[in-house]
């Protein structure tokens, strides 16, 4: 394995790996700062995924007034 002169050191590490690499955790320290079911809305949004997994699509028919 040749050693690197100081230049060459430069062209290893791109500016887009360095901004991919930025962006990747700021998203990884957002996703990871809230826990689960903090929000107000966390449960139906979770119980319209099921509802959509076991292929029901619209809710029950509810009647007009």
């Amino acid at each position: 394995m040749s050693s690197l002169r100081p230049g060459e050191l430069r062209l290893l590490v791109s500016p887009a790996a360095l901004l991919a690499l930025g962006v990747s955790l700021l998203v990884m320290s957002w996703a990871m700062s809230s826990p689960a079911f903090s929000g107000p809305d966390e449960g139906e949004h979770y119980l319209r995924a099921l509802s959509i997994a076991n292929g029901q699509l619209l809710g029950p028919r509810v009647p007009d007034r």
